[in-house]
């Protein structure tokens, strides 16, 4: 890459550029970490944050094999309880008063990772569009929120599941199946995306003994990150289906103050167990939309892959998490999370993405609002708001999926280094 010169011999060009980008970019993360913890000590969500700490000091005291014993409650999988260990021992070596930040340090470090995943798959581009990508990001109430003022864990979800998808595009199939099974045992709604990237290895021309390698060892990561807390291998499958059983069965309701299709049909808080009809249960209806829905998505992968390429996996992911969402039973109001940095992937390219981009956030603010007010005395009723402004915010939700799919389907070849697109100035795909 060469430096060119303008007319007062200075340089100027992509070498200029870049030289910029490095000089602002630490100046966007380092702002993004000083409001972070500026904010962090003086508000959480007292019911979830206090349960994160109370399950890290636990494990600080007597360590991961005894964290269940005499029936303790604990309903997370092993990813995030290493980050909840890690603070926990940390929290013991510092005075109380710094408690409430170290427990969400795991959240904040993984928002700052998760913008530069974000700036290490974009497309090239000038240096304003890098740090505005980074800064959407950092700068998102609603990212925001849930990392630094909830205390909650999506963020650090996000990141794993941002470095296998980063790792995926850039050729590194194996290292990424290895932190793909970490991401499974963080949240275990990271299993939504693996079609999608079982389809993309085989579009990307993987060969067949290292994809068979790869579940191998999303495979063996998972399995292994239970071990510590089973205390060895003995019993360890009966182990792994008994945790994942509590996980799941722990919310069993249609909708956990998610605004989604199912508090629009007023069923939030109710058990998704209840049968439309008498024939047919909630859990099996959102399961079943949502498996038509990912269809449709993954043949929209397989048809644009050829013209968008990797752009086409990160559309296909945002896709996925807003329909998870919007579909599934037992979503609660952060589960949209991945999808913000997902999106932003694809704005980087697509600046339509930006308007689906800015709803979901918006209505995820609401969202978590009133969420949060559920907590308060006497709030602890399935109805969060009034029905109208209830129904807005569904609707508007609801419309973000259609909304998405259209701002998708512009796409703008990302330029070369001269700053002219590399093919036509414009690709419109056929719906």
């Amino acid at each position: 890459m060469t430096s060119v010169t303008d007319q007062h011999g200075k340089p100027h060009g992509i070498d200029q550029d870049l030289r910029d980008h490095a000089v602002l970019l630490p100046h966007i993360l380092l702002g993004a970490l000083v409001i972070r913890l500026a904010s962090a000590p003086f508000i959480a969500h007292a019911v979830d944050f206090g349960t994160f700490t109370a399950w890290g000091m636990r494990l600080a005291k007597i360590g991961p094999t005894n964290l269940w014993n005499d029936g303790y409650w604990c309903d997370y999988l092993p990813g995030y309880l290493y980050a909840l260990w890690a603070a926990g021992e940390l929290a013991d070596l510092l005075p109380d008063c710094c408690r409430i930040v170290v427990f969400k340090l795991p959240n904040i470090a993984a928002d700052v990772v998760t913008s530069l995943l974000i700036l290490r798959v974009m497309p090239g581009g000038s240096t304003w569009k890098r740090n505005l990508i980074a800064a959407a990001y950092l700068i998102n109430p609603a990212v925001l929120t849930n990392s630094t003022l909830w205390g909650q864990a999506d963020s650090f979800h996000t990141a794993w599941m941002m470095g296998a998808l980063a790792l995926l595009v850039g050729r590194r199939p194996l290292t990424a199946a290895t932190i793909l099974g970490f991401a499974c045992v963080v949240k275990p709604h990271t299993v939504v995306i693996l079609p999608l990237v079982a389809i993309y290895v085989v579009l990307k021309g993987v060969r067949w003994w290292r994809i068979v390698l790869g579940i191998l060892l999303m495979l063996t990561t998972s399995v292994a990150a239970f071990v510590p807390f089973n205390g060895g291998l003995s019993n360890i499958t009966e182990f792994i289906v008994t945790r994942i059983d509590d996980t799941m069965a722990q919310y069993g309701y249609a909708s956990v103050n998610a605004m989604n299709l199912w508090y629009r049909l007023g069923f939030n808080w109710a058990p998704d167990s209840h049968r439309a009809g008498g024939l047919v249960s909630l859990h099996q209806l959102g399961a079943a939309a949502c498996v038509v829905c990912f269809v449709l998505i993954l043949l929209r992968l397989v048809r644009s892959y050829r013209n968008k390429g990797d752009l086409a996996l990160w559309e296909s992911a945002s896709l996925i998490f807003l329909t998870t969402f919007l579909l599934t039973t037992r979503a609660h109001e952060r589960h949209v999370f991945p999808f913000f940095a997902m999106t932003l992937v694809v704005a980087a390219s697509n600046r339509t993405a930006f308007i689906p981009y800015i709803l979901v956030a918006m209505l995820n603010c609401v969202n978590l609002a009133l969420s949060w007010l559920y907590i308060l005395p006497g709030r602890q009723t399935a109805v969060l708001c009034p029905p109208t402004l209830g129904n807005l915010v569904c609707d508007l939700y609801l419309a973000s999926l259609p909304i998405a799919l259209l701002s998708f389907r512009r796409y703008r070849p990302p330029p070369n280094e001269e700053g002219e697109p590399t093919k036509s100035e414009e690709n419109t795909e056929t719906a």
